[in-house]
Parts: structure tokens; C-alpha cells; sequence
């Protein structure tokens, strides 16, 4: 299999959420990559999460150290590739600092999280070379690149002749107002 992605280096940063980030370094791998994953997050505890959606200024020097160790084991290792996917926390220095050492590495950035949700990438959209999301309003409000989610080969159905046990099905978290949608549709 030709692929741009033969016999490069990929640093893959990434939230740790429903095995995404174990999928998609995966693809990268069988597609010809060394993939080097950091999760974005210095801890996917329950009180990190949550100080990091409602006080994430409470959390800054534990990200920005986080960030500094991030770097620093990248140190002497050729990079092709920055591939972020979320942007939740990753602060801009760390990206600009990325960019200065490997400026010929491709920075691509992918949101499955509305900018509402999420407004972090608003922040650090322009350091990338390639910025795409799942979001079709995002895509036309902030001139980035449409792209709907993705899935893994895992959830192919196998059989498509079988009888169906279920009518509807809903597969996601419970924020925002999607509660209130899956009542509904109940």
C-alpha cells in the first residue's frame, strides 16, 4: 500500500475517549507511520477533566509542565507529521515551540467537538498548516475544512441479512442537550 504516511513520524496528540486515539494510531501504523501518541490531557481523572472544562486557569501550570515533558522527550526524534485531534488543552507556546524545532513537519488539526463546546482551537487554529471538523457550522463560520466523523472497521456490521432488535439506537455522552433529545425520542 503506497501512502503518505510510509516510513514517517507522526506525533499524535489526542484525548484518551472511547479507544478513538487507539483506532486512529492504528490506521497510522498498518498506513506506514511510527506513531508517537500523547494524550492531551495530564490526567483523564474525573477532577481533572471536570477542572478542565469549567476552571481550566486552575489547571494551567500542571498543563503547561505537562507540555514541557511532551516536548523535551521529543528531543533528538525526526518529525514529519503533528496531528491533533480535539485541541482541548494543548496550548498555543507548546505548537509554536513545535513549529520552531520541526518547521518542515505538517501541522493537521481535527475537531470532533463543536467550537462551542470547545472554543480552545479558536486559540491555536492558525498554527496549523491543515485545520478540519466534524461540525458543518464550524466549518462555515471559521473557514475550516468539512469533514464528518470517522469511524473504525470494528463497528462495521458484519451481517447485514439478520433481524434488527432494535429501531433506533443513540451511541454518544449525555451532555449538553442531548438528555433532553434521547427523553424525547424515547
Amino acid at each position: 500500500m503506497n501512502s503518505i504516511f510510509r516510513d514517517k513520524t507522526v506525533v499524535f496528540i489526542c484525548v484518551k475517549s472511547f479507544n478513538f486515539e487507539g483506532f486512529i494510531r492504528n490506521r497510522l501504523s498498518v498506513l506506514g507511520a511510527e506513531v508517537i501518541y500523547f494524550d492531551e490531557r495530564p490526567s483523564n481523572s474525573w477532577l481533572t477533566k471536570a477542572l478542565i472544562r469549567f476552571k481550566k486557569n486552575w489547571q494551567q501550570k500542571r498543563i503547561v509542565g505537562y507540555y514541557e515533558d511532551v516536548f523535551a522527550s521529543l528531543k533528538g526524534k525526526k518529525v514529519d507529521y503533528l496531528l491533533v485531534l480535539r485541541g482541548e488543552v494543548i496550548p498555543y507556546d507548546f505548537i509554536e515551540k513545535f513549529s520552531n524545532q520541526w518547521p518542515n513537519a505538517r501541522r493537521i488539526f481535527y475537531t470532533s467537538d463543536s467550537i462551542a463546546n470547545n472554543p480552545n482551537p479558536l486559540e491555536i487554529l492558525p498554527c496549523f498548516h491543515r485545520t478540519v471538523t466534524f461540525d458543518s457550522e464550524d466549518a462555515k463560520n471559521y473557514a475550516i475544512s468539512y469533514q464528518p466523523l470517522f469511524f473504525d472497521d470494528a463497528y462495521m456490521v458484519q451481517d447485514l441479512n439478520r433481524d434488527r432488535m432494535l429501531d433506533v439506537s443513540f451511541i454518544g455522552t449525555l451532555h449538553s442537550d442531548r438528555a433532553v433529545f434521547v427523553r424525547k425520542l424515547m
